[in-house]
């Protein structure tokens, strides 16, 4: 199970964060109103990325600048400002959902290519798997498969949860057959996906 440091590191991400900016900001709070100065002895990051960094803090409405008499202060905005950029992800979320259905017709009329219907693809790192999964939405039949480990070794659990809910939100089905390779897997991981499994029929 992930740390606190961890899960604040991990949500602050989603907001559009790096790892740097994530400790800046997680430092402002634990230490309050610092120079940039401060800010590079607490976080161990260069003065001169810190400086990088604040256009995107600043943009993303984490950290505000204070002027004080002889110095520019950061200050972290209070956590419960954040609820305010959650919505507006939401909102961009829900521009792009009500967007991807004229968009993906003028990509595949953009991609119109002639020649072979076979293709290769290939993906790489978390992001690339993530992909992957969700690509088997886009199936127009049953699905079959076999099931070797547990889903939760790679992806997130709220990842899972949005994508069985997708899968049964889309109509579709599945049938697999899992291994005892999957049994054991599935174990070693206390915190499981409850998931959306209605339209699933799997066997051992």
């Amino acid at each position: 199970m992930p740390l606190p440091d961890q899960k604040l590191s991990e949500f602050l991400k989603k907001l559009g964060l790096n790892e740097e900016a994530c400790k800046i900001y997680l430092s402002l709070l634990i230490h309050g109103d610092s120079t940039v100065l401060a800010l590079s002895k607490y976080t161990g990051i260069d003065r001169s990325a810190i400086y990088r960094l604040l256009n995107n803090l600043t943009k993303t409405g984490v950290v505000e600048e204070k002027i004080a008499e002889n110095s520019i202060k950061l200050k972290a905005v209070s956590p419960e400002k954040l609820e305010f950029l959650v919505k507006e992800k939401e909102l961009t979320a829900q521009e792009l959902r009500i967007q991807l259905p004229s968009v993906i017709t003028l990509l595949n009329q953009l991609g119109a290519t002639e020649g072979s219907d076979t293709k290769v693809l290939f993906y790489r790192g978390l992001s690339g798997i993530k992909q992957m999964i969700w690509n088997v939405l886009n199936t127009k039949k049953e699905l079959v498969g076999y099931t070797y480990r547990a889903l939760e070794e790679i992806v997130e659990i709220d990842f899972i949860e949005e994508w069985s809910l997708e899968f049964v939100n889309r109509g579709l089905k599945a049938r697999d057959l899992y291994s005892s390779e999957w049994l054991k897997s599935r174990n070693e991981f206390p915190e499981r996906a409850k998931g959306h499994w209605e339209t699933w029929q799997s066997r051992f």
